[in-house]
Parts: C-alpha cells; structure tokens; sequence
C-alpha cells in the first residue's frame, strides 16, 4: 500500500462538516466588548485606557472627593478619551455583571460588609478579592460616568439606573441570552 493509495481524512474534507460548524461559530461571534467580569479583563481594560505620552486629550477620575465629604480629592487617575470612548461600551458591559446589577439596586459599596459589595457578580460568586484591581474598575466606572464617586460611607451609585444587567460570555445560558438581548446593546454607541 503506497502513500497515496487511500484517502486520508483531514479537518476540512468534503465528507464531514467541521468547516461548516467552523463557519458557524465565528458567525456567533459576539462582539469584542462582550467580556467577563474578572481580575484580567478589568487590568488590561484599565491600562488600555490609561493616558500616555501619546495621549492628545484626556478625562481624569478621582474616587475620593471633597464634595462627597473628604478633607481632600484623591489624587486623579488621568485616562485616554479617545480609549475611553472605544472601551465604553466594555466598561458598561463588565457592571451590568455585577450582582448588585441584578438585583435593580442603585448602590454600589467597597467594603465588604456592605451588602451591594461591588466584588460579587451576578452568580453571586466573588470576582476579585484585590484592593488595586477593585480601584481600577471603580476608576474605569467614574471616568465612563458609570458610578458616582464614593462617600465618605465607601458607597458609591449608578449615574443612570438603566444600566442593563449582563451574563458572562462564559456563561452556560449566555447564547440564548444574548440572542435576546444583543439588539439592546448594539444600538447603544
């Protein structure tokens, strides 16, 4: 029996649908905004949007302000705007996964006695457990105008209550959901 003699089956063959169900599933393809809520996608948010020497224009947050009852502003985190208006739709993304979220509440608290303690998603499992990594998202969140900064309390808000709840892409009903949902976030810019 020589090399060529029989017919080797391969990934792409005329005889089976691998190519077809590949085809399909990059057509499912959500969009690159839809991500988890987790330590690595918060960092690599937050430093994909982080000002720098090539920064033409920029937005600043600061958490901790005098008109929300602090002796002094925190010091200012100062973002890219344009970086920010690419990620913005990430960024809303990744809060509409937290539980508080899910339940239509308005607060969203640091400590974590608080019960809308911002380090529980939607699955009511704990998202982070780093101090550095939480301030990076509540920072993403006051630039974007997502949250308020915080109270002297350590409680912050939602500017508008509409923030949609989301599932992770992870997630095992997330297809279904998101078959349902999507047109509610691609119309939003």
């Amino acid at each position: 029996m020589g090399l060529f003699d029989e017919k080797k089956k391969g990934l792409f063959d005329d005889d089976d649908d691998e190519l077809d169900e590949l085809f399909e599933s990059l057509a499912k393809k959500q969009p690159s905004y839809v991500c988890e809520l987790n330590e690595a996608t918060v960092q690599e948010l937050f430093l994909r949007c982080i000002a720098t020497k090539e920064t033409k224009s920029y937005l600043k947050s600061v958490l901790y302000q005098k008109e929300f009852g602090y002796e002094q502003d925190s010091p200012a985190i100062l973002f890219d705007k344009d970086k920010i208006l690419e990620n913005l739709k990430s960024v809303l993304y990744l809060y509409g996964q937290l539980m508080t979220t899910h339940r239509h509440s308005n607060t969203i608290g640091a400590s974590p006695e608080n019960v809308h303690n911002s380090t529980i998603n939607y699955k009511g499992e704990k998202w982070t457990d780093k101090d550095g990594i939480l301030k990076q998202f509540f920072h993403l969140g006051v630039v974007c105008d997502v949250i308020y900064p915080f109270t002297l309390r350590g409680n912050s808000g939602f500017k508008f209550v509409n923030i949609l709840p989301t599932l992770s892409p992870n997630d095992a009903d997330f297809d279904e959901w998101w078959e349902t949902h999507k047109v509610r976030f691609e119309g939003r810019k």
